[in-house]
């Protein structure tokens, strides 16, 4: 593997015991930008096999560069450089300690937001509200472009857990304060649009909250109240989010696919089963890191019932190939249905289909029972979330074997 022999040479029992972290964490950095690079160089893609490579040389070398070191012993100054090895390496269990003991120093600004920043992922991985809320208070910033910055992580990171822990009425009150406190920013020419981004985001986080609780409609209403005099550009995120919360109960929209990838005869063709309706792309990683668990998913429900449907678009490139015509592009989608064992339909429609489901990022699922009605939407992918939904699923299969 030589793209990848400078991080090897890392592991070597030279650095074991090393007592400047910084040096250590900046060659493995570096070695690991040098591998990217080389692929640059060499015009190759970075396949997922290839990241899995540097991501795995970068763990050997830090974990060889922790060595035998006490972490619970190192000098405070130098913990936040062990807290990032140990980030590297995947060694959990020391970072937040790690980081509050950095913090206790009183560093510079910007160190103290790098560990606080740092800080803010592992304690929300650890569900720790009490370091979530510690880490928060320790971000500070000095910039326009920092403030942003900094309210943008807080709104994602910390504003679901206010909500939680102080009531929703508190917790939006906390999260309109962090918007309000760059709103004067919405103006500059460079930091205008992560503004209204992070507006948007702030939205969007109260409206999950309420529909996770049961208040879908409560969600419609703050969703309609927020649209109102925004740009329609700027607005179709939020009302794709209405129309995820109000379809569902509700007759899922029928579609007339551009080209069809096995035999696909319309939704309403499928009554009496239940539908997971999966809107991909052949470019987005989270989709196909979805396809082994849909795979499993049909091997093990397509006889009970199940019948999963893939749904895309045209996108004009494949790959590194731009400019393709939708026959080329067609022709190239049939492959990667083959080279992905995609045993059920793959359909193309237009993009006006995608928003009668609310479709504004991909991986995005329909759950569609057996009378037609959506059930449910999921958005995203992850081995943990997908569980919960095949369960779901497993549930409605059950049930409707009982009609």
């Amino acid at each position: 593997m030589p793209i990848l022999s400078a991080l090897f040479l890392l592991a070597s029992p030279a650095w074991v015991g090393s007592t400047d972290p910084a040096k250590e964490y900046q060659a493995i950095i570096q070695a690991r930008a040098a591998a990217l690079a080389k692929l640059r160089e060499e015009k190759k893609p970075l396949t997922q096999d290839l990241l899995t490579e540097i991501t795995g040389g970068s763990q050997k070398a830090a974990k060889a560069a922790l060595g035998g070191v006490d972490l619970k012993a190192v000098d405070a100054a130098q913990a936040l450089d062990w807290a990032r090895l140990a980030d590297l390496a995947q060694v959990r269990g020391p970072v937040i300690g790690l980081l509050t003991k950095f913090i206790d120093t009183k560093p510079a600004p910007n160190l103290e937001y790098q560990a606080g920043s740092l800080g803010l992922s592992y304690a929300r991985q650890a569900k720790d509200t009490t370091k979530l809320f510690y880490f928060a208070d320790h971000l500070p910033a000095t910039t326009d472009a920092e403030k942003v910055r900094r309210a943008s992580l807080l709104v994602s990171s910390v504003g679901p857990a206010k909500i939680e822990h102080e009531g929703f009425d508190k917790g939006a009150k906390w999260i309109d304060g962090i918007v309000e406190s760059v709103l004067a920013l919405k103006s500059d020419a460079k930091l205008g649009a992560q503004v209204t981004s992070l507006m948007l985001g702030a939205v969007t986080q109260k409206a999950d909250w309420l529909e996770h609780n049961g208040r879908a409609q409560d969600a419609v209403k703050l969703i309609d109240a927020s649209v109102v005099g925004l740009d329609p550009k700027l607005a179709r995120t939020l009302l794709g989010k209405k129309t995820q919360l109000s379809i569902v109960g509700t007759q899922a929209p029928t579609f007339k696919p551009t080209e069809v990838i096995g035999d696909f005869a319309g939704l309403e063709s499928l009554k009496g089963k239940i539908v997971v309706l999966d809107f991909f792309a052949h470019w987005c990683g989270p989709c196909k890191a979805s396809f082994a668990d849909m795979r499993q998913l049909n091997a093990d429900l397509n006889a009970k019932g199940v019948q999963i449907i893939h749904a895309t678009t045209y996108y004009g490139y494949y790959g590194a190939e731009k400019g393709l015509t939708k026959e080329q592009e067609y022709a190239k989608m049939k492959d990667f249905v083959k080279e992905n064992s995609l045993a059920w339909p793959v359909v193309f429609i237009n993009r006006d289909d995608f928003a009668k489901f609310g479709v504004t990022a991909i991986p995005h699922v329909v759950l569609i029972d057996a009378d037609g009605k959506v059930e449910r939407v999921k958005i995203g992918y992850s081995k943990e979330t997908f569980a919960e939904f095949r369960k779901k699923i497993e549930t409605m299969v059950a049930s409707t074997k009982r009609r």
